[in-house]
């Protein structure tokens, strides 16, 4: 069986969770396809990615992205409070 490169296409169901449990974003929602992409490519957060990497087909894990490899720290200046009328 293959593993997981660079290069490769893969095509797979993820659920993102904060560290507190809570789940930020899922595939297994109905109606939702599985991720497909072709690593190396740019079109993961590194950290994911990296996770990925030698993974075999049907391969349940767990993978802990740091936020550096990931969207960044939180930082407080850069939040911007929005009203709720302010959004269409």
């Amino acid at each position: 069986m293959s593993k997981v490169e660079s290069g490769k296409t893969v095509k797979l169901n993820y659920t993102g969770k904060f560290e507190n449990g809570d789940v930020f974003d899922t595939s297994l929602v109905e109606g939702r396809e599985p991720l497909k992409t072709v690593l190396g490519q740019g079109n993961l957060i590194p950290g994911f990615e990296k996770g990925l990497l030698g993974m075999s087909e049907g391969e349940t894990k767990t993978i802990n992205i740091d936020p550096v490899e990931a969207y960044g720290e939180y930082l407080d200046g850069l939040v911007t409070k929005v009203e709720k009328k302010q959004v269409p």
